[in-house]
Formats: C-alpha cells, sequence, structure tokens
C-alpha cells in the first residue's frame, strides 16, 4: 500500500451496495451495566483496553454503533440514541482497525468538548472516503461491516430515545463466561423492566415508553407480560389484598426480589397475596404509576 494512502482506506464504504443509511446509534451492554445506567442516568465513559492506541490518552469512552444484528455480541440492552444530535458540532479521530475475537471493525473517535487527541489523525466524514461518511445531512455507515464509535466522555441517559432488549448467544466481553448467556431477549428485559419499576427509576421512564409516553413500546410491554407470567404461579396463600396498605410496597419487593433473581425470596413474598387476581391488580396500579399510564393495558 503506498505512504499516502490513508490508513482508513481498507474500511471505506465501497459503493451504493456497501452504503447504509443511519440516523439512530446504538449502546448495547450487559444486566448489570444497564441497572447502572438506569441508576445513575448516565453511560458512564469506560478506559478503553491497553491494546488500543488510544489507551495511552486514558479518556473515557461510550461504544456505540450504527448497526442492527439479530445476535447482539454485546448483551441484551439496547440503548438508541439519535446520531444527528449528537455528532452535531463534533470532531472525528481516526484510531485503528482492531481484531477482536468475534469480528473486526473501524474505530472513531468522537470529540465534543474540544480536547485533541495527540496520537491521533483527524478524520472528516465529508471529505474521507472510510468507514463513515456525510453527504448534506446524511449519514452512511456500511451495511455489511460493524463500524465502532467511541464517544469521549459520559453520555446522559435524557440523550437516550429507547432501550429494548436483543438476543444476545455469543459474548464478546465475558465469552463463556457471560452472566447473562442462556436467557431470551424477553426474559433478559422482564429483569430490567423489574428493576427499573420495584426500585422506582424515574428518570428512566422515556427509554421504555412510545413516542408520545402513551405506553410501552413493544419489547417493553413483552418483557412486561414475562414478569407476570412468571409471577403468577407463584401468589397466593396468604391475605394482603389490593386495597390493603401494605399491598404496593409488598408489589415492589417481588419485583426487586425477582429482577434480582433471588427466587426464594419471590416466592415467600408472593405467597403472602391472596391471590393472582388481587396481585395483578396491585402490579398493574404500580406499572401505571411507575410510567404515568391513563390505561396500563
Amino acid at each position: 500500500m503506498p505512504s499516502h494512502t490513508p490508513p482508513w482506506y481498507a474500511d471505506r464504504l465501497k459503493g451504493s451496495a456497501d452504503k447504509r443509511e443511519f440516523k439512530i446509534v446504538y449502546h448495547v451492554t450487559h444486566f448489570r451495566e444497564a441497572v447502572r445506567i438506569l441508576e445513575d442516568k448516565t453511560i458512564t465513559g469506560q478506559l478503553v483496553p491497553s491494546r488500543s492506541r488510544l489507551s495511552r490518552s486514558r479518556v473515557r469512552v461510550c461504544w456505540l454503533m450504527p448497526n442492527q444484528y439479530l445476535d447482539s455480541h454485546f448483551g441484551h440492552f439496547r440503548l438508541s440514541l439519535d446520531w444527528e444530535s449528537l455528532s452535531d458540532n463534533a470532531s472525528f479521530y481516526w484510531i485503528e482497525h482492531s481484531s477482536l475475537p468475534l469480528g473486526s471493525a473501524p474505530r472513531l473517535l468522537l470529540v465534543k468538548d474540544g480536547w485533541e487527541p495527540r496520537n491521533l489523525r483527524p478524520y472528516s466524514p465529508r471529505e474521507d472516503n472510510g468507514p463513515l461518511t456525510l453527504n448534506g445531512r446524511t449519514w452512511y455507515s456500511s451495511a455489511q461491516r460493524r463500524c465502532d464509535l467511541l464517544v469521549a466522555g459520559d453520555i446522559h441517559l435524557s440523550d437516550c430515545c429507547k432501550l429494548d432488549f436483543v438476543p444476545h448467544s455469543k459474548c464478546q466481553k465475558f465469552g463463556a463466561n457471560c452472566p447473562d448467556k442462556d436467557q431470551e431477549n424477553t426474559e433478559a428485559g422482564s429483569h430490567l423492566m423489574a428493576s427499573a419499576v420495584g426500585n422506582s427509576m424515574r428518570s428512566s421512564r422515556h427509554v421504555f415508553l412510545e413516542v408520545g409516553g402513551a405506553k410501552l413500546h413493544r419489547s417493553a410491554g413483552g418483557a412486561w407480560g414475562w414478569v407476570k407470567e412468571e409471577l403468577k404461579p407463584k401468589m397466593g396463600g396468604g391475605s394482603i389484598t389490593s386495597k390493603h396498605v401494605a399491598a404496593d410496597a409488598l408489589v415492589n419487593a417481588v419485583l426487586i426480589a425477582y429482577a434480582k433473581r433471588r427466587e426464594n425470596a419471590v416466592r415467600s413474598l408472593c405467597a403472602l397475596f391472596s391471590g393472582w387476581d388481587e396481585a395483578e391488580i396491585v402490579l398493574e396500579r404500580r406499572l401505571k404509576a411507575h410510567f404515568r399510564l391513563a390505561n396500563s393495558r
């Protein structure tokens, strides 16, 4: 390759068949990290592994990608962000082409605070024909190949427009030791939904709702349905009804125990309700109150 050839040449978009317009980018993660994001109201930037050129700078970054996959290698929990807003007035830098066990990808750094990394080459999406291009106001990435977009700093949860749940069978981060393995995406989402409602994480409400906030989006609705199906056969045997002063607090405790996968605690708490019909009333009441829904059904 001639010396003047840019380092992103091999990752360039190769004609119209390789180009895909995009407006949304994604941050995909595992259960514990997803809970932390909802608790902190922030996607907290992480240090880049030592094998990366960016590791020398000690800058913390959030990992994003414009690609959607039928099977994610990075976790069940996918946060969506508006790319035009995120990239507005940003500077870009070429980092490297990474080689990882489950696939290689070009990496670009996005900076918005004026910091200039000394060891990275500036990249212009308008002028440089690489893995990310901008034509007018339209952004393009590869339709076939992954591209890693690393955003310097943190991203506030208010900048995320949706959180849904995707299949995850092979794991780039943990390999065979992945803590979220052997779960359906809806099942994985049910534990996060239970945690959000049980712990009253109100700042995260918008990521589970359709645009306009009238009802849960499809993925969140399916996860809530999974919660109810899991709890239904365990309810009954006690005296607590939906009108009991402790009913809402009891449901919160059930949801928190379910989110933490404490099966014995779930069974013991569910057994305090008089039956499923009464427990379901309280579950729907908590859902409606948490998400400010006019009708939770």
